[in-house]
């Protein structure tokens, strides 16, 4: 780990040490920062000319923008590709548009209430309020830089919460392959969620858990969102906190199975969930720091966590933090932690003795962090060699290694199902949004499903078929569930369906055609010869005996073993099974 600035020489965000509470940078080396806290302005930081190298090593040297002196203190802000986007903490909330070159303003759009939370992706802003609903923002077409203006994307604020409580998270996610942007704003009240899909502004889902008769769930106290998959650390005062994954999309999720790694960890702080699902991390305010995934641990810090983000995947040309990073970790005493996905810590610095406030790593190699005093320091993650702060040190070691294990107690489908697959099996993933996260946080080997689609987990052994389902159209297609049948309407049933229908009712015709030739020929046989011992039932004509295994054998049932006595017994056999 090396720190980009002498003491002498880091960016202070104001002059009376206001803290920073939130800071965004570009995800490219040398980025452009910018700030918001606790002091009426926000602050953008442009990189010198000099800052045009990509290795660790690089000169960093920050140009101060003016900053925008207006009288507001803002909650958030997004550094996007060629606007800064900045929500306003007041009363009645405002979102502020700036070009990033001059922090000229460009636009300024009132909100209802007050806002809470915020998101922005692509062409989208999305802002939580504290009366339970969310605003949508859009980039006019054809906006140039410059001349950047948002419109709102409804008539109005979208209702979330019914009873008005404020929201807890509006994330935005874009489907891969340029699909649909996804809205999900989750209400921490009574743990409820609703999805739209912003491409023709329908609502995809809207509903909460059921935790089942009898069971009450404890208040939401932090989250995280990433791809289609939001975790949430739920707790009640004087009791061990809780923690809850849900797919926002399908409803499939469950409790952790981890009271012991959970046991006094106190109040949650922060969760942070890798991109791509490789672990979770939560803080919490004992100083604990558990998490979850492949690999499960448990460190005791010397002081709480007050900052914590997960690491982005490794790039194609880059590659990823070296030593494995999963997440980057700041405490109360202004401490900086590199942790890895067991647990390890890697590396740790100590920028300074105030807390460190806010993190932001959009970069696999950098992380961005705001101090408690106004001061902004540029971490790089690149190892500068094995030392004193290498491995787990005496301020932490990794406790047990747990598999990730989820407690099939809290099931819960959009439609109301309890329960799925028959007896607590998990859902197939949700198409490709979200596939890596949901492949990390619920493993294959903890997955039973024997499903037609050759995509979607397989495990055969102790399942039957009897659990199963089939399509109501072509019956050529076994599922464990609707969601599984939905998935696999996605994936290219819903083209393949009508010609597999056709073929069921070829076989179909082709199979009643054979059984009524059978039957023709046996009663054709039948009546052609004249009663005798030749027609006694130890010498049952052979037209009659193939024509009942024939239809035993075509309905699963046993061939039979002897033939009645009376006149026709083979023709009243066959007429029995129509």
């Amino acid at each position: 780990m090396e720190l980009f600035f002498e003491r002498d020489q880091v960016p202070r965000f104001h002059v009376r040490e206001a803290a920073i509470l939130d800071v965004d940078c570009e995800p490219t080396f040398p980025p452009r920062i910018v700030a918001a806290g606790l002091a009426p302005h926000l602050q953008l930081w442009h990189p010198s000319a000099a800052s045009d190298g990509q290795a660790a090593g690089a000169q960093f040297v920050p140009q101060t923008a003016v900053r925008e002196l207006d009288g507001r203190r803002f909650l958030r802000v997004h550094m996007l590709r060629d606007a800064v986007v900045g929500v306003t903490a007041c009363e009645r909330g405002k979102v502020v548009v700036w070009d990033p070159e001059t922090l000229e303003r460009m636009q300024v759009v009132d909100l209802g209430g007050r806002a809470t939370c915020s998101s922005a992706c692509g062409d989208f802003v999305a802002v939580g309020q504290a009366d339970g609903t969310c605003c949508v923002l859009r980039r006019r077409p054809k906006s140039s830089p410059g001349h950047i203006e948002y419109l709102p994307l409804f008539s109005s604020d979208l209702k979330v919460d019914m009873d008005g409580a404020p929201l807890l998270t509006a994330h935005l996610e874009q489907a891969p392959g340029g699909g649909p942007t996804i809205l999900m704003a989750h209400s921490p009240a009574r743990n409820s969620y609703a999805v739209w899909n912003l491409a023709d502004g329908k609502v995809v889902k809207s509903w909460a858990p059921d935790p089942g008769e009898g069971r009450v769930l404890p208040p939401v106290a932090a989250s995280a969102v990433s791809a289609t998959v939001v975790v949430s650390a739920l707790w009640t005062p004087g009791r061990d906190p809780q923690v809850l994954v849900l797919d926002y999309i399908s409803g499939e999720g469950g409790f952790i199975s981890a009271e012991q790694r959970l046991a006094g960890c106190g109040r949650p702080l922060k969760v942070a969930l890798g991109p791509r699902g490789v672990a979770v991390a939560i803080a919490f305010e004992s100083g604990a720091l558990c998490g979850f995934g492949r690999h499960g641990f448990r460190l005791d810090l010397p002081a709480p966590v007050t900052a914590l983000c997960s690491v982005p995947p490794a790039s194609t040309e880059g590659g990823g933090a070296p030593g494995d990073v999963r997440f980057v970790a700041g405490d109360a005493d202004g401490r900086l932690y590199l942790v890895a996905e067991d647990g390890t810590v890697l590396h740790r610095a100590r920028p300074g003795t105030d807390a460190i406030t806010s993190l932001a790593c959009t970069l696999p190699l950098f992380v961005v962090a705001g101090t408690a005093e106004g001061r902004l320091e540029v971490v790089s993650l690149v190892p500068s060699g094995a030392g004193e702060d290498a491995g787990a040190g005496a301020e932490g070691a990794g406790g047990a290694r747990e598999d990730f294990c989820v407690e099939r107690c809290l099931w819960a489908d959009a439609q109301g199902l309890k329960g799925v697959g028959g007896g607590g099996r998990l859902h197939a993933r949700v198409g490709d949004l979200g596939a890596d996260v949901r492949d990390a946080i619920f493993p294959e080997g903890g997955v039973l499903r024997t499903c037609t689609d050759p995509r979607l987990l397989r495990d055969v052994e102790g399942v039957g078929v009897a659990k199963f389902k089939r399509c109501g159209r072509c019956k050529s297609r076994w599922y464990c569930s609707e969601h599984c049948q939905r998935t696999d309407w996605r994936n290219g049933h819903k083209s393949k369906c009508a010609e597999l229908a056709e073929e069921h009712k070829r076989a179909m015709e082709d199979r009643e055609r054979a059984l009524q030739e059978l039957k023709a020929a046996a009663i054709a046989e039948r009546q052609e010869q004249a009663p005798g011992k030749e027609n006694e039932p130890e010498n049952e004509p052979e037209a009659g005996v193939a024509a009942e295994c024939a239809g035993a054998g075509a309905n699963g049932q046993p061939a039979p073993q002897a033939v009645p006595a009376d006149p026709g017994p083979a023709t009243n056999f066959v007429d029995e099974l129509d």
